[in-house]
């Protein structure tokens, strides 16, 4: 797992020189004066904190075991909280309410399969969790709020950029 964290410290290190370099171009400068080697596609950067968000069901499904001794992946409370904060943050920053609360629920019920199968292949033998549920939820809303910041981000900056004005503007609406 310190491999894991690695890589999420470089590719946090990677996402804020890419951060840096649009700064800079926004300043007048080129990117030819900045290494390339040195940015992550902001685009990357989101599939890679969705890809992240993905992996947690794992442990989700351990703790809820764990905890409650249910291996219920449904939580209605839960849920509800976590499309109400979809809702705030898709309205601070400007997407589509409708289309940002629609992806959260999209990721919930991914994760809700993800853990499905997990219970399933674990039988009557689930291994103990490495965090508590609170302290994976807490993970949870962060890594979504980092996915509508990357979001943002894409629509905003990277997609104009590399001249997919129409990406832009048709993504736009959907986050």
């Amino acid at each position: 797992d310190s491999d894991q964290a690695h890589d999420g410290s470089l590719q946090l290190l990677q996402h804020r020189a890419f951060v840096a370099g649009m700064t800079d171009r926004q300043n007048g400068h080129t990117s030819q004066d900045q290494p390339s080697s040195c940015q992550l596609s902001a685009t990357t950067l989101l599939f890679e904190l969705v890809r992240e968000r993905a992996e947690l069901s794992r442990e989700v499904a351990a703790a809820k075991v764990a905890e409650g001794g249910s291996p219920c992946v449904y939580d209605a409370a839960q849920e509800t909280a976590v499309l109400e904060r979809a809702n705030t943050s898709a309205a601070t920053l400007g997407f589509d309410v409708g289309a940002a609360v629609t992806f959260a629920q999209l990721q919930a019920d991914c994760s809700k399969q993800l853990q499905a199968f997990w219970l399933h292949a674990w039988g009557a033998a689930p291994p103990k969790p490495n965090l508590t549920l609170d302290a994976i939820r807490a993970q949870l809303g962060r890594l979504n709020s980092e996915i509508f910041s990357s979001w943002k981000e894409v629509v905003e900056s990277e997609w104009p950029a590399a001249g997919c004005t129409c990406l832009a503007s048709e993504a736009g609406p959907l986050f």
